[in-house]
């Protein structure tokens, strides 16, 4: 879980005896990126393409993660957020993809 860092005030006064104040913090679930890397023509998986995956903030998350046999880089436990993937090396007999795709989790 990610706490949420926003505090809450409130005010009891020497009146309000017996009144009950109820607070609600919500707390958001942390989060799996998938990502797979699928050839142009056949839609079948690739593997061996290698990725950066960097936080909207610049932040590094996995730095020429390899795509497995089924085409997918899985990153468990990630912050809800922007991030930004690049592809850094195709596979062999492919073309590097040039196109950075911003992903909003």
């Amino acid at each position: 879980m990610i706490v949420d860092p926003m505090p809450q005030t409130f005010e009891v006064s020497a009146d309000d005896s017996g009144k009950i104040y109820t607070l609600v913090f919500y707390n958001n679930e942390k989060t799996t990126l998938l990502l797979q890397k699928i050839d142009a023509k056949t839609n079948k998986p690739l593997e061996g393409a290698y990725f950066t995956i960097s936080k909207g903030t610049g932040e590094e998350v996995a730095v020429n993660k390899r795509t497995g046999e089924n085409g997918l880089i899985i990153l468990e436990n990630q912050d809800p957020g922007v991030y930004i993937v690049e592809e850094v090396k195709a596979p062999a007999g492919y073309v590097l993809s040039e196109e950075i795709q911003p992903v909003n989790v």
